[in-house]
């Protein structure tokens, strides 16, 4: 164990290539490569290098190779890779060496980034999606090639909490309801089958939670 220079230090989030530090002011840095960090795509950096503005520390993740942050204003903010739409800038080209605001308002908190997609809650509750969505994990009702590269709303309510994998997801309603969507032929949409749906579809039972699932390989945990 190696300690990273600095004080205040209060939260960290990994991607493949990169890791993002927050300090109890709220000021972010960045380490490893460059245009997951709001730089340069050819530079890597061996020391912490400060993402620029104010942040909610408690409210930002890294995705395969990019980072995605919430402001104290409760506007959301990406930069890095974008493969897939996964900036929300309603393109799915290059990368973004500065942060750029995901459209939309009042956004409350980001519930999970996989690889390649992401979720976010709004204040009213409502769940929004957008990224990968080669197999419906996205609940859209549709297979998506290439992704979607701008905030859609999950359809239902009372969502409460999400679990994305590389290319299937869970997410939980506050009744305790669980439902599953994207690739199953592993079985992880835990519907006793291996058929991908592109719909939110209720997995039997009563769940109190589901963890973070692997970003590369669809394996969930749940509880009950």
């Amino acid at each position: 164990p190696t300690q990273i220079p600095g004080t205040q230090w209060n939260n960290a989030k990994f991607g493949d290539n990169n890791g993002i530090f927050s300090k109890t002011d709220g000021t972010l840095w960045g380490v490893g490569s460059g245009k997951g960090i709001a730089s340069n795509n050819n530079v890597q950096y061996s020391s912490p290098r400060q993402i620029p503005g104010t942040w909610n520390t408690d409210n930002f993740d890294m995705h395969y190779d990019g980072f995605l942050g919430m402001k104290t204003d409760g506007s959301l903010w990406h930069c890095g890779y974008n493969s897939n739409g996964i900036a929300g800038q309603n393109t799915s080209v290059g990368y973004y060496s500065s942060p750029r605001q995901i459209p939309g308002t009042q956004w409350s908190s980001i519930s999970d980034v996989g690889r390649q997609a992401v979720a976010a809650f709004k204040t009213d509750g409502s769940l929004w999606v957008w990224g990968y969505n080669d197999y419906g994990n996205l609940g859209q009702n549709s297979f998506t090639g290439g992704g979607i590269s701008s905030p859609a709303q999950l359809p239902g309510t009372q969502w409460s909490a999400v679990s994305m994998s590389d290319n299937a997801a869970m997410y939980l309603k506050t009744d305790g309801t669980l439902y599953s969507c994207g690739r199953a032929n592993s079985g992880q949409g835990g519907l006793n089958d291996v058929v991908r749906r592109s719909s939110p579809t209720q997995i039997p039972g009563t769940w109190s939670g589901v963890a973070p699932s692997s970003e590369t390989n669809s394996h969930f945990m749940l509880f009950q």
